[in-house]
């Protein structure tokens, strides 16, 4: 749970291994691998750049000779996310209905 003080930063970075078996690296990716942290809002709105270096040190520390993290993108996000999976399956199987000529749907019904 997000404070109001705070905000969450999720970063993605692509994932990286070495395939190589000689002296040269040979870099494949791996598919993308997603971290989350939760900071003091202010420090990330006023020392994002500072903040962002950290990530990427940690990421640093994080890879070796055989596998490697490289930063892709951040979000800062200040609410917790939503689940609108109901919400959407009702549009969905709505608009599907209207489009078979089927009649509506109660929401007790789903």
């Amino acid at each position: 749970m997000i404070k109001s003080n705070e905000c969450r930063v999720n970063v993605c970075t692509q994932y990286y291994e070495d395939y190589s078996d000689s002296n040269v690296p040979y870099w494949k990716p791996k598919g993308g691998r997603n971290f989350t942290f939760v900071i003091d809002s202010d420090i990330i709105m006023y020392s994002e750049e500072l903040v962002m270096k950290g990530v990427m040190e940690v990421l640093e520390y994080w890879s070796d000779g055989y596998s490697r993290f490289e930063y892709v993108s951040h979000e800062v996000v200040f609410f917790e996310s939503e689940d609108i999976t109901d919400k959407l399956k009702l549009m969905m199987d709505e608009e599907w209905r209207k489009k078979h000529w089927l009649p509506k749907l109660n929401e007790s019904e789903v």
